[in-house]
């Protein structure tokens, strides 16, 4: 299958292109040109009122997390809400917030957004993934990127130790999610667990972010995802892999999102197929 390139999505097909040289020692310069405002507007794309400023800066919070993940987060965001998917956003493993603050902007009224971390409490760092969280320094960047952090849920503790009924607990009011990232401990156990309690949280077309599947680092993410699969078959099925993360949905679904980001005409996307379904691949490389 080869993906066409449209008009529409012109300003964003320059802004990828762009990228191709940039890498995560890229001058922050070089990255800080990158309007994404007019990118957003060019696929008429709702784009949060702090979402540039965090483009801009991203660089200066700490963490993993690819800020060209945004782009993809907004065209989920406006396919959920084209076809009337609402709930709340969580992560597990939030760190400093770089991946999380993403997150709580696409928020909308009654909608709220669950940080899942054991922040000081290292003894539940069983991997050593990331090192020691600061809440404080978590709390301050959110509350410097997000204008709706009054939306903010915290879950502190194990996650290995929490369930489903807690994260909806937490979020009081009655909904499930619709986005729900995982980047908690990288153990096998772990993270079949998390994926468990994240899929037993999702509405009906709610997605699964999970981070460092393919990373050498830590095999014990796929093990735990490999499991997760094999053990719910049919139940969710991927439809992205872009910058270090997979993105699975319910199967109808996934092919959805597979059709609406195809359709984006994002440049160095590749198809393979993964768990058995065709699956897109942003190779910044290509």
């Amino acid at each position: 299958m080869v993906v066409k390139y449209g008009t529409g999505a012109f300003v964003l097909l320059h802004i990828f292109y762009s990228f191709q040289t940039c890498s995560a020692s890229a001058p922050l310069d070089k990255i800080s040109k990158i309007n994404l405002k007019e990118a957003t507007r060019s696929l008429n794309l709702a784009m949060p009122s702090d979402a540039e400023k965090f483009y801009k800066e991203a660089d200066k919070v700490d963490g993993w997390f690819d800020k060209r993940l945004m782009f993809f987060y907004l065209l989920i965001d406006k396919f959920q809400e084209e076809n009337g998917i609402v709930g709340n956003l969580g992560e597990i493993g939030v760190w400093q917030g770089k991946s999380f603050i993403p997150l709580l902007q696409l928020a909308k009224k009654h909608e709220c957004a669950l940080a899942v971390d054991c922040f000081e409490a290292y003894e539940f760092n069983r991997d050593n993934s990331g090192g020691v969280c600061n809440y404080q320094g978590f709390n301050n960047n959110v509350k410097k990127y997000c204008s709706n952090h009054d939306r903010l849920k915290i879950e502190k503790g194990d996650s290995a130790k929490l369930s489903p009924e807690v994260y909806l607990r937490k979020v009081e009011n009655g909904k499930g999610f619709r986005m729900f990232s995982i980047d908690g401990c990288h153990e096998g156990d772990t993270t079949l667990i998390d994926m468990e309690n994240a899929y037993k949280c999702l509405v009906d077309g709610g997605v699964i972010m999970m981070d460092d599947y393919f990373h050498f680092c830590w095999p014990g993410v796929s093990e735990g995802v490999n499991a997760f699969m094999n053990k719910n078959t049919n139940c969710l099925k991927p439809f992205l892999i872009a910058l270090n993360k997979v993105f699975f949905a319910q199967p109808d679904y996934a092919k959805k999102y597979f059709d609406k980001i195809n359709a984006a005409a994002i440049p160095n996307m590749r198809i393979k197929k993964f768990f058995n379904v065709e699956t897109l691949i942003y190779d910044p490389q290509a």
